[in-house]
C-alpha cells in the first residue's frame, strides 16, 4: 500500500517479482503445452488500479505491476497469436470479499463510522453503484476460455462496476 514517497523501492520488487515475473514464467512453461493442444486461452488478472489510482486505497506498486500485465497481454497475444493461442486480461476493481470488507472494516472503526458509511462513497464512484464479487470475476475469465471467445485476443475486460469510467 501507499506511493513512491510511502515505500522503499526494494519492497516493491516483491510486488513486481509476483505479479509480473512470476506470471511470465508461468505462460511460458504453459505454451508448449497449449501449442500440443492446438491453442487455448491465456487469461490474467489484472486491476483496475493499473487504469485509474485509488483516492481511497493508494496502491501504486500493485497498480504498476497489473499495468505491466495489461500490456504484456498485447504483446503475448501477437506473439503466441500464431500457434492458436489468446491472451486476455481480466481486471477486477473493488471487489467484495474477506480482504476488501476487513480493510474497510478497519476503517470504519478508525474513524467510527458504520461499514456502510466507509463503503458508500467508493460504490457511488462506481455506475452500478455496487462491488463486484469473485464469481463476477470468475464468469469473465470463463467467457475468455470458452468457444465464445475463440477470436478475442489482447483484450482487457474491466470487471469493476463502471469504476474505471469515473
Amino acid at each position: 500500500m501507499g506511493g513512491l514517497l510511502d515505500n522503499n523501492l526494494e519492497d516493491w520488487d516483491k510486488v513486481s517479482e509476483i505479479n509480473i515475473k512470476g506470471t511470465l514464467h508461468l505462460v511460458q512453461e504453459a505454451v508448449p503445452y497449449l501449442k500440443k493442444d492446438e491453442g487455448g486461452a491465456v487469461v490474467f488478472i489484472g486491476s483496475a488500479a493499473a487504469a485509474i489510482p485509488s483516492e481511497d486505497f493508494l496502491q501504486m506498486s500493485y497498480g504498476i505491476g497489473k499495468g505491466a500485465l495489461k500490456t504484456a497481454t498485447h504483446y503475448l497475444s501477437k506473439e503466441l497469436g500464431p500457434l492458436g493461442i489468446r491472451v486476455n486480461n481480466v481486471a477486477p476493481g473493488f471487489k467484495w470479499g474477506p480482504v476488501l470488507e476487513s480493510a474497510f472494516q478497519a476503517q470504519a472503526d478508525q474513524y467510527d463510522l458504520t461499514l456502510e458509511e466507509v463503503t458508500k462513497p467508493v460504490k457511488d464512484k462506481m455506475a452500478l453503484r455496487r462491488f463486484p464479487t469473485d464469481d463476477d470475476v470468475a464468469k469473465s475469465c470463463i467467457f475468455f476460455c470458452s468457444d465464445y471467445a475463440k477470436n478475442v485476443t489482447g483484450q482487457n475486460l474491466y470487471v469493476d462496476a463502471g469504476y474505471v469510467l469515473n
